[in-house]
């Protein structure tokens, strides 16, 4: 708390608005964020969510979206924050907004550990879980079949995820597990899924080599998003 605390007293000392600590200073609010406690976080972990909110210039959207933030990483809720735009993230093409929103993904753990400006790179996301699996586990490399059996049959049994977005996970996984001596091989592997999900490649060579039947595009990026 003292860290927070001094971390608010500086930003506000700069004249900036803190990036963590909101809810620490923040009034005038409660009924929204219950509102959304109530109405959108339920079954949120089974299927997501798509909903906007405008608001003119400098009427606090930001800082009621670190607010929303903090409180959705109480409720173990992952976070992304991406400023559309027409270079890196124009919204008719929804394929590039996914990736943006991927690719920017916090986590609550990486949220307490780094400074904002630092972004977890998505595959250090898909990795987590693995981690949270094993106590006192390190090494990804030292995995068990019991480990990624527990966390697969999760996976695949979660309707809310696109099929081929969650055989691409657990693809991802796989490398990690003892038979995969070679780094080479498992790092080239790696990459061609991470390429996946930012729509790299064509169809055909996913298909032949994970098994999935389409591919990060317009058409199916909002599917998975959800």
């Amino acid at each position: 708390m003292i860290g927070i605390a001094t971390h608010i007293i500086e930003s506000l000392q700069k004249g900036k608005p803190p990036q963590k600590g909101v809810e620490e200073y923040s009034v005038g609010m409660d009924k929204l964020i219950n509102g959304i406690k109530k109405f959108h976080f339920p079954n949120i972990s089974q299927v997501g969510k798509i909903r906007f909110m405008s608001g003119s210039w400098g009427s606090g959207k930001t800082h009621f979206f670190r607010l929303l933030r903090e409180i959705a990483f109480k409720h173990n809720i992952l976070v992304s924050n991406v400023e559309l735009s027409i270079d890196s993230a124009p919204f008719n093409k929804f394929e590039q907004v996914f990736y943006s929103i991927i690719k920017n993904i916090s986590t609550p753990s990486n949220y307490e550990n780094l400074e904002m400006s630092n972004l977890i790179p998505f595959g250090n996301l898909i990795e987590e879980p693995l981690k949270s699996l094993g106590e006192g586990l390190t090494d990804l490399m030292t995995i068990t079949y019991e480990h990624f059996n527990d966390i697969t049959e999760k996976l695949m049994i979660n309707r809310g995820i696109d099929i081929d977005f969650k055989k691409m996970v657990k693809q991802y996984w796989e490398t990690f597990l003892p038979e995969n001596a070679d780094l080479t091989l498992v790092e080239t592997k790696r990459e061609e899924i991470l390429q996946w999900f930012s729509g790299e490649g064509t169809i055909s060579k996913y298909r032949k080599n994970f098994n999935v039947n389409k591919m990060v595009s317009r058409q199916h990026a909002k599917i998975m998003l959800h």
